[in-house]
């Protein structure tokens, strides 16, 4: 499949079997995103980052601070979709569960970073995609209403089941042989869709890759025009992992923000 192609309209097949190559691109992407750190830390304790000529890593509060958590969960939520994608594409057409599963967990995953957030601030698609081709806010909308009406809330004709019943000829004492129900789903897995959600997904990316280093270059002016004194007085950036009884409570802002 075309990962970074033309724009073009979605399109959905009624079939039981993916339409479209599995094209293997002579070369890969790379560098999506902000380079994670790996942090060694236990619950509650100083997260340890091994950062060159650092010697205390301190919690940083404030809007800035916070607009900059939000986008740092932005961008492993569209690479995840990205990685998503990149695996799929190596995936032959028999391994359809497989194949399927990618593809509607990079769905959801890119659709999770626009609208409805009660804890972080939502991605504007209209400022994303501004400068963009028409296209592109129409791919924008199939995947909406694709991850509303079809993968997430099963409302459309996407998805049918008729019930029906075979009958016999009429020569037995019973005349219903048995009772079926024809299931059909239509296909969205298509080279047209792929290529639409991969330039989706890399353009978003792209727009939180910068704004993520406008937001640092903006909190290290602030930062900087505190003395040293008082920079080592902040408080130390620690990280309090997840409870059972955190699952149903909304996400506190970081670094009590």
């Amino acid at each position: 499949m075309c990962r970074v192609c033309r724009w073009v309209h979605p399109l959905v097949e009624h079939s039981s079997r993916y339409s479209g190559h599995n094209s293997t691109p002579k070369t890969k992407e790379k560098g999506y995103g902000m380079e994670y750190l790996m942090a060694n830390s236990t619950p509650a304790d100083d997260v340890q980052i091994n950062i060159p000529d650092a010697i205390h890593l301190v919690a940083v509060e404030g809007d800035t601070a916070k607009r900059l958590s939000d986008l740092s969960l932005y961008q492993s939520d569209l690479n995840f979709g990205i990685e998503a994608l990149n695996l799929l594409e190596k995936l032959a057409e028999s391994e359809k569960i497989h194949r399927e599963a990618l593809w509607r967990v990079a769905i959801l995953h890119y659709m999770k970073c626009f609208g409805g957030q009660r804890v972080r601030f939502a991605l504007e698609p209209l400022t994303i995609y501004r400068d963009s081709p028409p296209e592109a806010m129409e791919s924008f909308n199939y995947f909406k209403t694709l991850r509303n009406k079809h993968f997430v809330h099963d409302e459309n004709s996407y998805s049918q089941s008729i019930p029906g019943a075979a009958l016999n000829d009429g020569s037995k004492a019973y005349k219903v042989e048995k009772i079926v129900c024809f299931a059909a789903r239509a296909e969205t897995l298509v080279s047209a869709n792929y290529g639409n959600l991969y330039s989706l997904l890399i353009e978003a990316l792209n727009w939180v890759n910068k704004e993520f280093d406008k937001q640092c270059n903006a909190l290290t002016a602030e930062l900087e025009k505190l003395s040293y004194k008082d920079l080592k007085e902040m408080r130390s950036l620690q990280y309090v992992p997840p409870s059972l009884e955190d699952l149903s409570k909304a996400r506190k802002k970081p670094n009590g923000l």
